[in-house]
């Protein structure tokens, strides 16, 4: 199963601040939260993003949130906030499995 999720976007005028939040936390927290909803924690998960998406992953897969998470692709992390992300690709490449089923 493949699902695809873009970053959050909503039109008029909201009094509830995490439905127009563009932070790292809340983009993190709507990953975490699509993963369950979509997945329920019974199917194994490779997370992929690009430039800002690419650290919205890394950041995603760094909180040990994500249920079955099994790979983390990120492409052309060139951006301020996706540079930051870096930090934790040392800790996700560690924490690979030696062999693949």
């Amino acid at each position: 199963t493949l699902a695809r999720a873009g970053t959050r976007h909503r039109t008029g005028a909201s009094d509830d601040a995490a439905a127009s939040s563009l932070s790292k936390q809340q983009l993190v927290e709507d990953v975490v939260e699509a993963s369950e909803a979509l997945f329920h924690g019974e199917r194994d998960i490779i997370l992929v993003g690009h430039s800002l998406g690419g650290a919205v992953a890394a950041h995603a897969a760094a909180s040990g949130r994500i249920k079955r998470l099994i790979g983390v692709a990120v492409v052309d992390v060139v951006e301020g906030t996706a540079i930051g992300a870096l930090a934790h690709m040392q800790a996700i490449l560690r924490s690979r499995p030696e062999q693949f089923r």
